[in-house]
C-alpha cells in the first residue's frame, strides 16, 4: 500500500484530518506533503494538522482537529460531555475544548485549549474515534462551568441513565479535589447528597417536581417506588414515579410525550385503578401545570397531604 492510500485509510477514521506527522511516518517527506497542500489536494485545519480536500467539514470532524493539534490532547469540558451525549450544557459557541497535561503553552486559533497537572490514562477514553475524557472525568470537569442547580441535575440525569457510576464520580473527586481546584467543592457537596441510598430522578420533570417540593416545604416523596399493587398481580418490577407512602399517595408525572397514544392513555388509567383498588391515591401532574402553575401543584399537594386516608 502506498502513502497515500495509507493516510487516506487512516483520515477515514479520524474525520477526514490527520496530523503532519502520522502522513510522514506513513512515508511521505516534509517536500511531498508540501506539494499536496499546494496543489489543494490536502488542506490545513491548524498549523500540523490537515484534512482531505473534500472530506465532509463536520463538528466531529473540528473536535477531531482541535485533539491532534494538541499533543497527548483529549476532547473535554462541553466538546465531551456533548460527544458523550450528556443534557444541561451551557450553549456551545462552535470552539471545541481540548484538555492536554500541563506544559509549554500551546495556542490553536478557535479552540478552547485547557491545562492540567492530572490526565492519567485511566481518565481517557474514545468515543467515535476521538480521544475524549471518561464520562466521570467530563462532570468533574463541567463542576467548574457549570451553576449548582443544573449540574445537579446533569449528575442525576447520569446516575439515572447509568452513564456514569456514583463510586468512580468519588474515586475522580478523591484524585483531583485540592484547595483551589475550581469545582471540587461543588462536586464534593452532590457526591455527598448522593448517598446512603440515593435515587437520582428519571428524568427532568421528576428533577423540577422534587426542587418544588423542597422549595416549597412540603415532605420528601419517595422515588420509583416498587408499586403497591405489583404483589397482588406479579409484577415486581413496576415502579410509579413519586410516593408519599405515610399518606398512601402515588404521583405520576405526565409529559405529552410519553403519554399521547390511547395505549398509553389506557395503561395509566389502569394503574390509576390498581392503586386505587390498593387503597392508594394517584395525583397526575403535568409539566405545563410544573412550569407555568406550581403554585396549584403545591395546593393541592398540601390539601391530599394533610386528609391521609381520605378516598
Amino acid at each position: 500500500m502506498d502513502a497515500d492510500r495509507r493516510i487516506a485509510t487512516l483520515a477515514s477514521t479520524q474525520h477526514g484530518v490527520f496530523h503532519l506527522r502520522q502522513a510522514i511516518d506513513a512515508g511521505l517527506t516534509r517536500r511531498a506533503i508540501q506539494h499536496r497542500i499546494a496543489v489543494g489536494r490536502w488542506e490545513h485545519v491548524h498549523r500540523e494538522v490537515v484534512r482531505i480536500s473534500g472530506a465532509p467539514e463536520t463538528g466531529r470532524q473540528q473536535l477531531m482537529a482541535a485533539v491532534l493539534g494538541c499533543p497527548r490532547g483529549v476532547a473535554a469540558r462541553q466538546s465531551a460531555g456533548r460527544l458523550a451525549g450528556f443534557s444541561h450544557l451551557p450553549p456551545d459557541d462552535g470552539r471545541p475544548h481540548v484538555l492536554r497535561s500541563h506544559g509549554a503553552s500551546h495556542h490553536l486559533v478557535g479552540v478552547h485549549v485547557h491545562q492540567t497537572r492530572c490526565l492519567p490514562d485511566h481518565h481517557r477514553t474514545v468515543i467515535d474515534g476521538i480521544p475524549v475524557t471518561t464520562p466521570e472525568r467530563t462532570v468533574f470537569d463541567l463542576a467548574a462551568e457549570l451553576r449548582p442547580q443544573r449540574f445537579r441535575r446533569l449528575v442525576d440525569e447520569l446516575l439515572a441513565a447509568s452513564q456514569v457510576d456514583l463510586t468512580r464520580l468519588e474515586r475522580v473527586h478523591a484524585e483531583l479535589a485540592r484547595r483551589g481546584r475550581t469545582g471540587s467543592r461543588l462536586m464534593g457537596v452532590v457526591l455527598d447528597e448522593r448517598q446512603g441510598g440515593y435515587v437520582p430522578p428519571a428524568s427532568e420533570l421528576e428533577a423540577r417536581f422534587v426542587a418544588l417540593c423542597q422549595r416549597r416545604g412540603l415532605p420528601v416523596a419517595e422515588r420509583q417506588l416498587r408499586a403497591p399493587w405489583t404483589e397482588d398481580v406479579g409484577r415486581g418490577s413496576e415502579r410509579v414515579d413519586m410516593a408519599f407512602p405515610e399518606a398512601r399517595v402515588l404521583v405520576e408525572l405526565d409529559s405529552w410525550r410519553h403519554h399521547s397514544s390511547m395505549a398509553a392513555f389506557e395503561a395509566d388509567r389502569r394503574r390509576d385503578q390498581l392503586a386505587a383498588a390498593a387503597g392508594w391515591r394517584t395525583l397526575r401532574f403535568t409539566w405545563r401545570q410544573l412550569t407555568a402553575d406550581p403554585d396549584h401543584v403545591v395546593a393541592v399537594l398540601r390539601a391530599v397531604l394533610e386528609r391521609p386516608g381520605h378516598l
